[in-house]
This record gives C-alpha cells, structure tokens and sequence, in this order.
C-alpha cells in the first residue's frame, strides 16, 4: 500500500499566512470604504468631461438615446426605471442639483462607500453622466 505524503504547516507558515490575510482584508476595506468618504473628486486622472465643447443637435439626439438606454440596462434595477429609487436604492431625480456632470461621471465609475462603480467605464457614464445632470 502506498503512503501518502502530507504537508505540516509549521509556526512560522502559519504566521505568513495570517500576515498575508490581514493585508487583503485591509486592503479590500480600505477600497471599500476609501476613508467613509464618497468618490466625487477626480482621483483617477480622467480628464474632466464637463467642459466639452457642444455637440451637433442631432449627435445630442443620439447621444440621449444611447445614455437612457444605458442607463435602464445598468442602473434602472436599482435605482428605478424613472429615476425614482428602489428599495433602500436613492433616488437620482434630484441629482442634477447635488453634483457636476464630472462628479455625477466619477461617481458611475468609481463609486461611492454605497454603490461600487464600474457599471459603466468611457463613453457610456459619461452620456449617462450628462443624461443625469440635463434631465
């Protein structure tokens, strides 16, 4: 009969691992909570969109379109398809008075301590972003 070989774990691999654990732990809360506050000033190098230069009628016609739509298949399940909030979900009819158009933007794809972000990246949170503010 063959013998099976088992690994012992000594002291000090224990002490690695528990050392190691603890930094992913932290880390992973410190990406959560970033300080227990909200993501609206711009930390991640974007370039701020709120000082574009207008577009054609006909591209904001489209651009509407594309944001809405956008904006029903990744934010509608939370946060109602008119706006309105659901469950414990904020509402964002108001959020054109709260925020720019680049934190409404930085706030899509970073997140805030409530909402993770990333739903949307470009050119999408960005339409969306511009959605939010002009509706």
């Amino acid at each position: 009969m063959n013998r099976v070989n088992l690994i012992t774990i000594g002291k000090r691999e224990i002490i690695w691992i528990a050392i190691a654990v603890v930094v992913v732990v932290v880390t992973i809360l410190a990406i959560v909570f970033r300080d227990g506050q909200e993501v609206i000033s711009n930390q991640s190098g974007v370039a701020p969109i709120g000082n574009k230069q207008e577009q054609s009628e006909e591209s904001t016609i489209d651009d509407r379109e594309s944001a809405a739509r956008w904006y029903k298949q990744s934010c509608s399940l939370c946060h109602g398809d008119d706006k309105e909030g659901r469950l414990d979900y904020p509402s964002l009819i108001h959020v054109k008075e709260k925020y720019t158009v680049d934190e409404i933007y930085l706030i899509i794809t970073e997140g805030t301590r409530e909402m993770h972000g990333g739903f949307l990246q470009g050119k999408e949170a960005e339409a969306v972003a511009r959605w939010l503010k002009a509706e």
